[in-house]
């Protein structure tokens, strides 16, 4: 079985930025221009489960505070080394809801 969520955006070059050079994901493949959308396909943290960003002319994305994407990194050191890449790339950590 294979899972991939896709989710949008409006800054595609800055959320790839994060989710592969913060978080560390690797980008599997990427697309421009198919059916009006542009994106890439980033593996979390292999094929199985995939992250898919996407960008589209007229797709607003309308995030709430529950919108959230959760990793389970298997280990709380895991946990620490991830949120100090994320920390040294310059983003500051978010409470959960």
């Amino acid at each position: 079985m294979q899972v991939r969520v896709a989710r949008p955006t409006l800054d595609l070059d800055r959320a790839l930025a994060f989710y592969r050079d913060a978080v560390g994901l690797e980008i599997l493949s990427s697309f421009d221009g198919h059916d009006g959308y542009s994106g890439a396909i980033l593996g979390v943290p292999d094929e199985a489960v995939q992250l898919e960003l996407v960008v589209h002319e007229g797709v607003v994305p309308a995030p709430t505070p529950e919108d959230q994407l959760v990793l389970y990194l298997g280990s709380v050191q895991a946990v620490a080394d991830r949120a100090a890449s994320i920390t040294a790339a310059g983003y500051n950590a978010e409470p959960a809801i």
